[in-house]
Formats: C-alpha cells, sequence, structure tokens
C-alpha cells in the first residue's frame, strides 16, 4: 500500500486506518511517498506513520534521487522507522506530478549508488534499498541490483505490459544470468 499527504500526520492517518481495517495479512508493507521533502520532514512523517502501524508491519520511505540532500533524507525516513528506502528516478513535472518510465533509469541507479557509498562509509544505516525508475527487463533490474539495491520495484512498466513482472523474475532467476550482486 502507498500513502503521501501535505502534513506529517496524514499519511500516519491514512497507513493506520487501513492496516487495522482490513482482514489479517492484507497490507504486507506501507510505503510513504516522501520525494522533494527534507530529513526533518522524512522524520517526522516516519515517525507518525511507525506510531500508527503495527509494529511488525513493513515501513519504506519513497525518495527520490534527485532529492537535495538524499542521504539525510534517507537518514531521516530510518531514524524515524523506516525498514527500508524505494529510490526512484522519477522527475518533478510540478506540483504533485511526477515524470517516470525507462528514461528515468539512470538517475535512479545514480540514487541506489549514492545511499550505497553513504552506508559503506557509515554515514547512514545499511537498510535495504529498493531501485524504482527504469526498471522494465532483466537487464535494467540487473543493472540496479549492481549499483547496491536489494530489490527492485516495477511501476509504469507493468501499464505498458502486466505481465512484465513475471518476465522480470523469471529473468532474475534465472540461474543462467550471472549474480548482478557480484558483477563488476
Amino acid at each position: 500500500m502507498a500513502v503521501r499527504g501535505g502534513s506529517p500526520g496524514e499519511p500516519a492517518t491514512l497507513a493506520g486506518r487501513l492496516s487495522r481495517g482490513l482482514e489479517g495479512d492484507a497490507v504486507a508493507a506501507v510505503e510513504v511517498d516522501l520525494r522533494g521533502t527534507d530529513d526533518q520532514h522524512c522524520l517526522k512523517v516516519m515517525a507518525r506513520v511507525r506510531e500508527e502501524t503495527p509494529r511488525d508491519l513493513l515501513i519504506l520511505a519513497r525518495l527520490s534521487a534527485l532529492q537535495p540532500d538524499l542521504v539525510a533524507s534517507a537518514r531521516g525516513a530510518v531514524a524515524g522507522g523506516a525498514g527500508a528506502v524505494v529510490v526512484c528516478g522519477s522527475v518533478p513535472l510540478g506540483a504533485g506530478r511526477w515524470w517516470s518510465g525507462p528514461s528515468t533509469a539512470a538517475v535512479c541507479r545514480a540514487g541506489v549508488r549514492a545511499l550505497a557509498e553513504a552506508a559503506v562509509d557509515g554515514r547512514w544505516p545499511p537498510v535495504p534499498v529498493v531501485a524504482a525508475g527504469g526498471v522494465h527487463d532483466g537487464d535494467s533490474a540487473r543493472a540496479a541490483l549492481r549499483e547496491g539495491a536489494r530489490a527492485v520495484q516495477l511501476g509504469s512498466a507493468l501499464w505498458a505490459d502486466p505481465t512484465r513482472l513475471w518476465a522480470v523474475r523469471e529473468a532474475l532467476d534465472d540461474p543462467g544470468s550471472p549474480d548482478p550482486r557480484r558483477t563488476a
């Protein structure tokens, strides 16, 4: 489930209501859209969401690779309770509008690389990073994983072909393919 809001309380209220209102394990994770926000806002929003949701629910912070200080925003999100960070390559078009698609792959991978390097340097906790931007086939998924992502997320690629998810999964599961985390 993905949520966003104009104030720190809006995503928290929505995530809390949905996670409490659905039966059983209907919500496996909550992704909070924090694109374009600073580290303090990330911290406040994630802390509020964490207060409103079950402790065992995975909370992901969606950040833009183009944020002025991606590492600080990621650090704030993790300090507030994020268990993973989703780095998207989407480009802002205006108020609440973003461009995404295959052309944003390089932006996404640069953000993933920046967080991977910061984790090695000890500048932020090494929580899982998910690449979300320009992932549309096995090669683009492997490229994101080589940069340091632990997982990939498909978005606009699914609009063009809803079966793309399985094609990417099969490509990554192919034992003949090199392990992207071990390829230079």
